[in-house]
């Protein structure tokens, strides 16, 4: 392999190279221009000989090793790169021929689950769950016609994958879509888990007061909330923990009860620490033998002394009443969700850092004193940078700011942020870390929130972070707030356009365009500010944007996901028109007034939630028209929506009206949108769409009167609006199946996007390709005579409620 330029020189002779070195090195340079081109041979060579395998090979000549072995991939050539990975799965085609070598097997349908949809999936066969005639000849003692009331553990599973009860036969099809019957002697169940764990390490558990200063909740939010296990290999299942399965066994008695080390324990699917407990000088790790599984739903158990009570199904905590800690809880669990949205610890791309930057770290109080460098609160670190940059120029620090948060703990304290000309301040959590901002009101007098007024190009950045508390007031810097510094523009994103999908390797603050079935872009581009001239610094931020980071809608949660209060705003721009934009996020309501021309804001992937379809999610101060232009793709809003323009929106569902000032420009396409909204021109849009075909096949029907049509189109216009409403499984943040669509919901709306996936903030999980590849698969490779299907698997959640339109 030549792994430079000149390699080939350094294969002449060596009195060569002397007499050319004496003369100039021109032959040198002659070949340092060959070997370029040789290098580049060489890595087409290496390439061609890299697609001969399917491991390796470039993602377009997956489809031509396909066809030699007759593997036939959906979708087509239009497809998206994100959905492209589900259409033609790699691991798949590599194990194809394994596949085909163990057809009719339980083990194949899992591994097709894993390989196609990306799914950890049980494959069940019913047949052995019937409940058998016993035989002396031939007993069955696993297959009794009544159930074992002994063992509650085992109880807990049933409706699971993992359920052991048997049942009488029954005689309808397991694939039939109005009414299926599992418990069918031809019947094959794969059951599917669509959530994921997602983790929260070493943080504080909320004191739950109202219940006693002895009980906590696992969640700092204080909501109630399943906790997982960690996915063990090979299956990887992401399953909660129950009661009984995180008890090491049976106990005659309470005081003897203990929890299973494989689960509970340092790196294990739980764990909490209790400093000075339970006597003064302990490090406060509670050993297993200390922990009691047990229902604490009521608040009504009695611990014993010495021991600590948790409710995994629940995530709650219980102490002795005479034991109760003196310093807080820290916990680490696991909980599920469907996707990378919010807060979180999951890996989250790269920021587009400006070249030239100040880096500052902040700890949480839960892991120490920080170390040398390092600032206790958020506050601190851009008091300092700034009065910092006030200083002398030679002194003075860079003039983009970089706050990382570099533990998954509590923050605390008032963030007001001042920013002169062309300063930028982002706070970001650091990889792994899930950071939590408890704007708490700790002052008197004070309320604490996050403040931030900008001159001309200056931006804030949220990323990563969970705020709770208070939400985001954002404004313009006034003339009397200060002379700003004579600072040079470093953003390298000024002026860059705003379209409905980012790139993988976008390095600005756009968003680049992607595939659109109009081919049209969103150009909603901020604004580029203004030439520094060293005047009065003020003006108006550029841009904020808040991204992978949730600002708890209704700023806190009761232990059953009610907002502590419900209807306030998340983020208010009072008088500012800086870019707004939302990407991957959860925020409450957003709050626009004040401004003399229209502040735009970009949402992408996010969930906006006011808590309730008739309260407003996007509007004024009291709900009259804002003045925003809005960009929307791939989310779910749930509130009305009341602004100036629309300039684009795909994909989206709007559970609220809509009235939009200014109908002329802009289009909405493949959203849902209750009747009575006043929008721009739409496109492929529902209930429109269902409707306009129903009325359709009316109009078809030549044995109709006029009088008999026009009475026909009416009725089936407001049973298909009714039909085409979106059900979903919970509308409560932090229930695990928050904004999840429920799988009654119908198609117009599951597989109602452009792309054919499911309209809302989980359109990026392709689940309606995902599901109809797996089940096309499932037909070559079931055992003869039976029937496939694939099964959502669900296990009651704690935070669930039922679905509502």
């Amino acid at each position: 392999m030549l792994n430079s330029p000149d390699a080939l020189y350094q294969l002449l002779p060596a009195y060569i190279r002397q007499r050319d070195a004496q003369s100039g090195g021109a032959l040198q340079q002659l070949m340092a221009i060959v070997g370029k081109q040789a290098q580049l041979i060489d890595r087409d060579l290496l390439r061609m000989y890299d697609n001969n395998f399917i491991e390796t090979c470039e993602p377009w000549v997956v489809p031509y090793i396909a066809e030699l072995l007759g593997y036939q991939p959906s979708g087509g050539a239009d497809a998206s790169p994100a959905l492209m990975q589900y259409l033609a799965p790699r691991r798949e085609l590599a194990n194809s021929i394994a596949f085909e070598r163990r057809k009719g097997t339980l083990m194949v349908l899992e591994e097709l689950a894993r390989d196609v949809a990306r799914w950890p999936a049980v494959a069940v066969e019913f047949y052995r769950r019937l409940a058998q005639a016993q035989h002396l000849d031939h007993l069955h003692p696993d297959r009794p016609a009544t159930a074992d009331l002994h063992n509650a553990a085992q109880l807990q599973h049933t409706g699971s994958p993992f359920d052991t009860l048997s049942r009488t036969a029954d005689v309808r099809r397991i694939g039939n879509a109005q009414s299926p019957g599992w418990y069918n002697p031809s019947s094959v169940g794969l059951f599917v888990f669509r959530q994921r764990r997602y983790s929260v390490t070493r943080t504080y558990a909320s004191c739950q007061r109202e219940a006693g200063q002895h009980c906590y909740a696992f969640s700092i939010l204080g909501n109630d909330v399943a906790l997982y296990r960690k996915p063990v290999p090979p299956a990887q299942l992401p399953l909660p923990i129950l009661r009984g399965e995180l008890e090491a066994a049976p106990a005659p008695d309470a005081s003897s009860a203990s929890a299973d080390p494989a689960l509970y324990g340092p790196g294990r699917s739980l764990w909490i620490t209790v400093p000075d407990w339970p006597k003064k000088g302990d490090r406060g790790q509670v050993p297993p033998s200390a922990v009691i599984p047990a229902d604490l739903s009521s608040w009504s158990y009695r611990v014993p002394k010495n021991h600590v009570a948790i409710d995994p199904q629940l995530a709650r905590i219980m102490f002795p009443l005479k034991q109760r800690p003196q310093k807080g809880v820290l916990v680490s669990y696991g909980y599920g969700f469907a996707m990378d949205l919010g807060g979180g610890e999951y890996s989250r791309p790269a920021l587009p850092l400006p070249a030239r930057v100040t880096r500052v770290r902040v700890r949480a109080a839960e892991h120490g004193a920080p170390e040398p460098g390092a600032f206790r609160t958020i506050g601190l670190a851009i008091d300092d940078w700034q009065t910092a940059r006030a200083g002398p120029p030679e002194t003075r620090p860079e003039a983009a700011l970089v706050v990382e948060l570099a533990d998954s703990g509590s923050y605390h304290g008032a963030i007001h942020i001042t920013l002169g000309q062309g300063e930028s301040v982002w706070i970001v959590a650091a990889p792994g870390t899930r950071p939590v901002l408890l704007l708490t009101d700790e002052r008197d007098g004070a309320a604490d929130r996050i403040s931030v007024q900008g001159a001309a190009g200056s931006r804030l950045t949220l990323d990563g972070l969970l705020v709770a508390g208070h939400g985001i007031d954002i404004s313009p810097r006034l003339p009397d707030d200060g002379e700003g510094t004579d600072v040079t523009l470093r953003s390298p994103e000024d002026g860059e356009a705003i379209a409905p999908r980012q790139s993988a390797d976008d390095h600005g603050t756009g968003i680049a365009p992607g595939p659109a079935a109009d081919g049209d872009g969103i150009d909603t581009a901020p604004r580029p500010p203004a030439a520094n001239d060293g005047a009065t610094s003020t003006g108006d931020l550029c841009q904020v944007w808040i991204r992978h980071s949730t600002l708890v809608p209704g700023w806190g949660l009761s232990c059953d996901c009610r907002p502590t209060h419900p209807g306030q705003p998340s983020v208010v721009l009072d008088g500012s028109t800086a870019c707004l934009r939302i990407d991957h996020s959860i925020v409450g309501p957003v709050q626009v007034a004040g401004a003399d021309e229209a502040a735009p804001i970009v949402v992408t992937d996010s969930i906006i939630d006011a808590m309730d379809a008739s309260q407003p999610a996007i509007a004024g101060t009291q709900g009259e028209i804002a003045l925003a232009l809005l960009t929307i793709a791939r989310s779910t809003i749930i509130g009305e929506m009341a602004v100036h323009a629309i300039a684009r929106a795909d994909d989206s569902l709007f559970l609220g009206k809509v009235q939009v000032a200014r109908r002329q420009a802009g289009c909405i396409r493949y959203c849902y949108l209750p009747a009575n909204s006043r929008t721009p021109r739409r496109h492929r849009c529902q209930p429109d769409d269902a409707i306009a075909a129903a009325r359709a096949k009316v109009d078809a029907d030549t044995t109709l009167t006029p009088a008999q049509r026009t009475a026909r189109k009416a009725i089936v216009s407001a049973d298909t609006a009714l039909r085409v409403r979106p059900h979903f499984e919970s509308l409560r943040y932090g229930s695990e199946l928050y904004a999840r669509l429920h799988p009654s919901t119908a198609s117009e709306i599951a597989s109602g996007a452009q792309d054919g996936s499911e309209m809302g903030v989980y359109h990026d999980l392709f689940e309606p390709q995902r599901l109809a590849l797996l089940n096309a698969r499932l037909a070559e490779y079931v055992p003869a005579t039976f029937e496939a299907a694939t099964l959502y698997a669900h296990y009651p959640s704690a935070s669930s409620q039922e679905a509502k339109p």
